[in-house]
């Protein structure tokens, strides 16, 4: 791969980086969560997409959903999957296909 490729590449990441941080400290965490898949993206290049992710989708709704600090959110969301049980997280799955 260019040298020139990977520098852009790079400074992409980075750019994306800057603006997630600043999107979850004005609490705006579905940009956040969509500039993170473009960061994915340009660091995979987009070779494949991923099938979306029951745990990532139950984050980002509860986290939206929340009030405060968004790391205690993030905590406490963490704390409500891990309380779920298999079946619950499997009747996720199935109802986002």
């Amino acid at each position: 791969m260019m040298p020139e490729k990977e520098r852009v590449k790079s400074r992409l990441r980075e750019l994306i980086d800057l603006e997630t941080e600043k999107a979850l400290i004005g609490g705006e965490l579905g940009y956040a969560s969509e500039l993170q898949e473009a960061k994915r993206l340009v660091t995979q290049e987009a070779k494949k997409l991923r099938k979306e992710n029951p745990y990532i989708k139950f984050m980002g709704t509860c986290m939206v959903e929340g009030e405060g600090d968004p790391r205690e959110r993030m905590k406490t969301c963490a704390a409500k999957w891990g309380e779920k049980s298999e079946e619950e997280k499997d009747a996720l799955k199935t109802r986002d296909k």
